[in-house]
């Protein structure tokens, strides 16, 4: 037997102390104590308030309150992998909780909110928040699950960087797309049990494959310039006993040139962000004018241009008919006005984007938020 040789170690405790059942002002510690070396003291620590950061939490629900699971994780330097400080299993949305966590440079901390719909971990949609640092007496904001789902990017979690979701490589495309994503920034989450969909690409308008699971495919292109346009669908399965009702399916549709010249690079792919006003259980007011904030994102590797076409159009008939909705191209945004008044129970919005680099992508949102 090979003898341990003394070195450099640390030890991480995690600790989680949760309100009691029907507080009025739920709340949650999540802490994690490093020792360094050698463990030092017991286990026993004071921890007062003003040490730690605060993070005011708003838990939204697409549709249906539902019970989601929750994990609290932390990062160290040395860290391989994320460390968990504790499962506090179900939390009931809507709600809101203060949740009071570490607060240290090198302790960053992260937390995954899973939206079941009957599937447990690790088959629920995980929404993810990157990792990061705090200061102690520190406040933020943080929203889960606000209207505005659409398909987003993954993110390295330690360092929030985008992860590439489609690329060229020589005369082969390919994407690994990720799964929903909410409005807050940072977040994102890979495809659950009941999260489904396909991929297909076109060259000069003829489809190169097609592609039925979840954001992934693989297409050889040919090396002279030609108009691709790539399709992602992501479909949320409604199956017995679901909670999240919008939106229910999203059709995004990139479109731009590309040649050999392009090999080993990110294919330069607009995504749309939203940002709405709705209460708890993602629904808007059944008003005239509802606007609505549309940007576009990408990856570091693509800096969009100013947005020089916009086109909005909503349906409330699930996208059998179609009516045209205003909008107020202010370049690095966009805002259309929708008439919420024709809705009955739930909206479908279409918009159609170009930037100044000639890049594009038309994303159909089926429900994408009810009416109360």
């Amino acid at each position: 037997m090979t003898k341990a040789k003394r070195g450099t170690f640390e030890v991480v405790e995690g600790w989680q102390l949760e309100s009691p059942a029907g507080a009025k002002s739920p709340y949650l510690y999540s802490l994690a104590f490093t020792h360094s070396k050698q463990v030092k003291g017991g286990t026993n620590h004071k921890v007062r308030d003003r040490q730690l950061a605060s993070i005011d939490a708003t838990y939204y629900a697409p549709g249906q309150a539902a019970k989601y699971s929750e994990y609290i994780d932390v990062w160290r330097p040395w860290s391989l992998t994320m460390i968990q400080t504790g499962r506090r299993g179900e939390v009931a949305a809507p709600t809101r909780v203060e949740h009071l966590v570490t607060a240290d440079s090198e302790t960053r901390v992260s937390q995954m909110v899973g939206h079941a719909d009957a599937m447990a971990w690790p088959y629920a949609t995980l929404m993810t928040s990157s990792a990061k640092a705090y200061k102690p007496g520190s406040r933020q904001t943080e929203s889960w699950f606000k209207a505005g789902l659409r398909p987003g990017m993954l993110r390295d979690q330690t360092t929030g960087l985008t992860m590439v979701p489609a690329a060229r490589t020589g005369n082969t495309i390919w994407s690994s797309f990720a799964g929903w994503t909410d409005t807050q920034p940072g977040h994102f989450s890979r495809q659950g049990f009941v999260d489904l969909g396909g991929t297909e690409l076109f060259a000069n308008g003829v489809s190169v494959g097609l592609y039925n699971w979840f954001g992934y495919g693989y297409w050889d292109v040919p090396a002279e310039p030609v108009e691709l346009e790539l399709v992602y669908n992501l479909n949320r399965w409604q199956r017995d006993g679901f909670t999240w009702e919008s939106p229910t399916d999203a059709e995004t549709r990139w479109r731009w040139k590309s040649s050999a010249a392009d090999n080993d690079k990110p294919l330069p792919l607009l995504f749309p962000d939203y940002d709405l006003v709705v209460d708890a259980n993602d629904r808007a007011p059944k008003v005239k004018y509802y606007p609505i904030s549309v940007t576009v994102g990408s990856g570091e590797w693509y800096r969009p241009g100013r947005i020089t076409s916009a086109h909005v159009r909503a349906s409330y008939d699930d996208g059998g008919s179609w009516v045209d909705v205003p909008v107020l191209n202010l370049g690095t945004r966009v805002i259309a006005g929708v008439d919420n008044t024709l809705a009955t129970d739930f909206v479908t919005l279409q918009v159609e984007l170009t930037d100044a680099g000639g890049k594009s992508v038309t994303q159909t949102l089926k429900r994408f938020y009810g009416i109360r």
